[in-house]
């Protein structure tokens, strides 16, 4: 219906924030994570998700 909302959540692990290394392996670096979610592109609504110290290093 139009105008219906609903709130959903969702777990974001360390391998959905990890990068590739240049040894090729996943790796959670310190940094600023965006998420961004929408009916469409020009009517999105984002939360911001911030990482301060690296986890253990390598994700498996």
């Amino acid at each position: 219906m139009p105008g219906e909302r609903t709130e959903v959540s969702f777990p974001v692990g360390a391998r959905t924030l990890a990068s590739v290394t240049r040894g090729w392996e996943r790796a959670v670096e310190p940094g600023e994570f965006a998420i961004e979610t929408g009916p469409s592109s020009d009517r999105t609504r984002g939360a911001r998700l911030v990482v301060t110290a690296p986890t253990n290093g390598i994700c498996r």
